[in-house]
């Protein structure tokens, strides 16, 4: 008995058969296109003539994309140079400004951006020699005078370290009194001097937090980033330390 058509193709030559339909179908679009408006020639239709018109259709694919980013390059280049000629007809300095950048060479440009720099730095908003002169000598007449409320600041700073470390001496001192220690004959009192102690030492230790952060402050300092002002700052900030330790000590005595 004969078997039947369906049974003589297996499933893998029926994808195959359907892959390869879809090749001619894509390659008879392609052929087409590349023709239009004539015909497509006739040519002979097998596996070896399948697969060279893929291959050419996939090389014409690449070489139009190539073309496409030729083109676009093009249109970029175009518009870049539109701009600059439109640029040029509202400002005709900005390329004379290019041109005498360039002819002045890497020393004169380099001069040139210093005495920029300098002009920033100084806060002069110009290059005028005179103004830069006059704007140099003030930030050394300042620099002068920052350094001496420096060391007068170190001074006040040495001082109260000093007088803090008397006040927490006379702390120990006074813990150290029988006065200060629990008495079943005077329990109010003892709360009071326990109580006292405690505000002493809280106090204390404020006083002693401030001073580290103006000496941190004082170490991080530069000549470069110091300000008169901020020293003087400093300045009042200490005599208020001391002047709050010194009514301390004469409070608790």
């Amino acid at each position: 008995m004969e078997a039947p058509i369906e049974s003589l193709i297996s499933p893998s030559k029926a994808r195959q058969a359907a892959l390869q339909a879809k090749d001619w179908a894509f390659v008879t679009n392609w052929l087409s296109q590349t023709f239009a408006p004539d015909p497509v020639p006739a040519f002979e239709r097998n596996k070896d003539t399948l697969r060279a018109l893929l291959d050419l259709a996939a090389a014409n694919a690449v070489a139009d994309g190539q073309v496409k980013l030729v083109q676009q390059a093009e249109k970029d280049t175009l518009c870049s140079l539109k701009l600059q000629q439109k640029c040029f007809e509202e400002d005709p300095r900005s390329d004379l400004f290019e041109f005498i950048e360039l002819a002045l060479g890497d020393e004169g440009s380099k001069y040139i951006d210093d005495i920029a720099r300098s002009s920033v730095v100084l806060g002069t908003l110009t290059t005028d020699a005179g103004d830069i002169g006059s704007a140099i000598i003030d930030m050394a007449r300042e620099e002068t005078q920052a350094k001496h409320q420096v060391r007068k600041t170190d001074a006040l700073v040495s001082q109260l370290e000093k007088e803090l470390a008397d006040v927490r001496k006379q702390l120990e001192a006074l813990k150290s009194k029988e006065a200060f220690l629990l008495s079943p004959e005077l329990p109010m009192q003892t709360s009071d001097q326990i109580r006292e102690i405690k505000q002493l030492n809280k106090r204390i230790d404020e006083y002693a937090t401030q001073l580290a952060g103006l000496v941190s402050r004082e170490q991080e300092a530069t000549l470069n980033t110091l300000r008169l002002e901020d020293v003087l700052d400093d300045e009042r900030r200490v005599l208020k330390l001391k002047q709050q330790m010194q009514d301390l000590r004469v409070e608790h005595r």
